[in-house]
């Protein structure tokens, strides 16, 4: 999980795709096709003609659409059945948020990037615009029936130039879900409603197939990403509810991802394909369509993540425009080698499983992938494949995957993957690397390049250090005595590190980490504590740095993250043992450091959002004062949440609620609700109203310094 300075590039992921025209599915030699319904889904029309309407009401959980006056044509399929009802007119359309826990995200997000102010009312917290049409799509929902009498005109040019507009927004295409509800479940209401004309384009989505939720969206060109030429619109959050059970309550995945089996074969430029096998198990009803992340760009800026770029301009000072690398998906295949339908666009790949599959039941699928997937952070000699979805990936809380990885590359590059090496090889002009993962993880991260290494083996955990651009042994020895001696620390109260083999990599940058399962990457000044400028600037910190990126083995992979809205499990987790572990070996005057610097920081949150809510923070024109704000949430609040606890409590009982945490919810996903529920069994105390204002609320703790 990043660091505070590249903790930017966890919400970016989101917003890294592009465009593209439909993928279609190959066939084997001599075996046609089957159907795709995705394509068929994404065929919409509306007649000749429409009918006028008076007072016409549309509605569904949150989302109530009313045309005054105007006219309506119903949309339909290529197979003639109905899909929606297209409205133009005078209309409105309003959202009402139910929970006052979630109103100030929703006044936030409302305020930095729309021109509309939401109103309080019985209802909840509204957010209301007018329009001039309306798309609105169902499925499960019952359409009302148009008015009889004399036909109006056709709308069939306005509908043209609705649908274009709101297809430039980045997004996953609506197609993808509204197949899959009438594949799998056509009782449950999927609803997607589109307004514009207004003083904002709105998107509402009724969703009670895949993710149990409904929400309100914008759209806007990101500040961020036009300097770099991007213009084009991208979905921005204003609110989202659960359509059932608490505000806060994990999703359910109706399907998880429990195995992977992957080969990766690296070209010496750009270019890599991949063939990889992935197991699903069907785990709320029957499922017979997967919808998963997958990207379809890979983007290059100087080499770089767009937030790296911007974070580092003093180490690399070119500027580029975004440069876009398509990725292909060349075939989707069950596990008896026959072709499935599927679609692949907006950095989602669809897929039509042969037959449902059970719940409780699994389910095997191949997908082979190509493009230009390898990029060089800051041109550097390597390159690496990170946390966003460059494999196809289920949501977070349905990663719960063992895995077999084998990475192949061209020389002199040497690989590097994540779990126990099974074997490493030189093969022609290749090197090999063979991995296994026998604890489920979420994602996987890949590197390879002109890396050297040493590694040593310490009571039952192998730590290896990986520089590039040449040997390096001095910081061979101190980063492997400041592992072991950092792992042992925590392994006292934490337990067994869950991964027993961890691969410490520089990365080419300065003041920041991020620790996938079984790597810890760390940039060039714990390689070199004695560079000058920004990398000399960046060492007064790396033992800190340096502990939390490895305390995210416990918080993040041991206990993982079920969705975004749980990030502090991982991030103020990790901060917090970092502190103690700084503690630990420097004394309580370095401890009480920290404790300022939290309270300074947090003092920034006060009156913006609940540290559950930091991930919902998005300013279209400020992006970077966006990720300040939820990265001093999740870095600052967040551990001042559990040094407060820590005060309270005293020592053993903390430690001992840290220990139960793992013992009880390592191996898994976590929740702020189970986690509460340890430390209530811990005290016999009832912390309910403490995590309603401080975790599930806005106001931040009073912490005394340590004696």
């Amino acid at each position: 999980m990043a660091l505070r300075r590249a903790a930017a590039r966890v919400v970016l992921a989101a917003f890294a795709a592009a465009l593209l025209a439909p993928s279609r599915p190959a066939s084997g030699e001599g075996v046609p096709p089957a159907p795709n319904p995705f394509l068929a889904a994404a065929d919409l029309a509306v007649g000749t003609s429409s009918r006028q309407v008076r007072g016409l009401r549309l509605a569904v959980g949150a989302g109530t659409a009313l045309l005054a006056e105007g006219s309506a044509a119903l949309v339909t399929g290529p197979d003639g059945v109905p899909a929606g009802l297209f409205l133009s007119g005078k209309g409105t359309f309003e959202y009402a948020s139910k929970d006052p826990r979630e109103h100030s995200a929703v006044r936030w997000a409302v305020k930095k990037n729309t021109s509309l102010s939401p109103a309080s009312s019985e209802a909840g917290l509204v957010v209301k615009d007018s329009f001039a049409t309306l798309l609105w799509l169902a499925s499960g929902a019952p359409l009302p029936e148009l008015p009889a009498g004399e036909p109006g005109p056709s709308l069939a040019d306005a509908f043209g130039k609705h649908r274009a507009r709101f297809a430039r927004i980045q997004e996953p295409p609506f197609s993808h879900l509204l197949s899959a509800a009438r594949r799998d479940a056509p009782a449950r209401p999927v609803v997607r409603a589109e307004a514009t004309g207004g003083r904002e384009d709105l998107v509402f989505l009724h969703d009670a197939l895949e993710a149990g939720r409904e929400s309100l969206s914008t759209s806007g060109r990101l500040q961020l990403r036009l300097r770099y030429g991007d213009d084009r619109p991208w979905a921005i959050l204003l609110a989202e509810q659960p359509l059932a059970g608490d505000l806060f309550d994990p999703p359910e995945p109706r399907a998880a991802l429990t195995h992977v089996d992957l080969s990766l074969t690296a070209s010496a430029g750009t270019g890599a394909s991949i063939s990889v096998t992935e197991t699903f198990q069907a785990r709320r009803g029957a499922v017979g369509t997967l919808l998963l992340d997958l990207l379809d760009t890979a983007e290059v800026q100087t080499g770089s993540s767009l937030i790296e770029t911007e974070m580092s301009w003093s180490v690399r000072q070119r500027r580029q425009r975004i440069e876009e690398r398509p990725v292909r998906v060349t075939g989707v295949f069950d596990d008896a080698g026959r072709p499935l339908p599927f679609d692949h666009r907006n950095d989602q790949v669809a897929v039509a499983l042969a037959a449902p599959v059970a719940e409780g039941k699994s389910v095997r699928v191949r997908f082979e992938l190509e493009g230009g997937l390898l990029v060089r952070p800051l041109d550097n000699n390597y390159w690496i494949l990170g946390t966003q979805p460059w494999f196809p990936l289920p949501g977070l809380a349905a990663q719960a995957f063992t895995a077999r990885v084998t990475v192949r590359v061209k020389k002199p590059f040497r690989p590097i993957a994540p779990g126990t090496t099974v074997r490493r090889a030189e093969e022609g002009d290749s090197h090999v690397v063979e991995t296994r993962l026998e604890k489920p993880v979420q994602y996987l991260t890949i590197l390879a390049g002109a890396f050297d290494w040493e590694e040593e083996t310490k009571d039952g955990v192998t730590l290896r250090v990986a520089s590039h651009g040449g040997r390096n042994p001095t910081a061979y020895r101190s980063l492997l005595d400041l592992g072991f001696a950092t792992t042992g620390f925590f392994e006292v109260f934490l337990g067994k590190m869950p991964v027993r083999e961890l691969t410490i990599v520089e990365q080419a940058s300065w003041g920041m980490g991020q620790s996938p399962a079984g790597l810890l990457l760390i940039t060039s000044e714990a390689f070199n504590p004695m560079g000058k400028g920004a990398y000399r600037r960046a060492a007064a910190g790396v033992n800190e740095r340096f502990a939390h990126e490895l305390a995210h083995q416990w918080w993040g992979h041991g206990v993982r993250m079920p969705s975004l809205s749980e990030q502090w499990l991982s991030e103020s987790f990790a901060e917090y043992c970092s502190a103690f572990f700084i503690r630990r070996v420097a004394g309580s005057q370095s401890y009480d450091l920290y404790l300022n610097l939290w309270r300074t920081r947090a003092k920034e949150t006060k009156g913006s959002v609940p540290i559950l809510l930091a991930h919902r923070l998005r300013a279209r024109s400020d992006q970077l004062q966006a990720e300040r704000l939820r990265s001093q949430l999740l870095y600052a609040r967040g551990p001042l949440v559990l040094a407060a606890i820590h005060a309270e409590i005293g020592d053993e009982a903390f430690l001992t609620f840290l220990s139960n945490v793992q013992s009880t919810l390592g191996g898994g996903n976590g929740s702020t609700r189970q986690v509460e529920e340890v430390l209530e069994a811990v005290t016999e105390k009832d912390w309910t109203p403490f995590f309603d204002l401080y975790v599930r609320g806005e106001a931040i703790p009073e912490v005394p310094s340590a004696k």
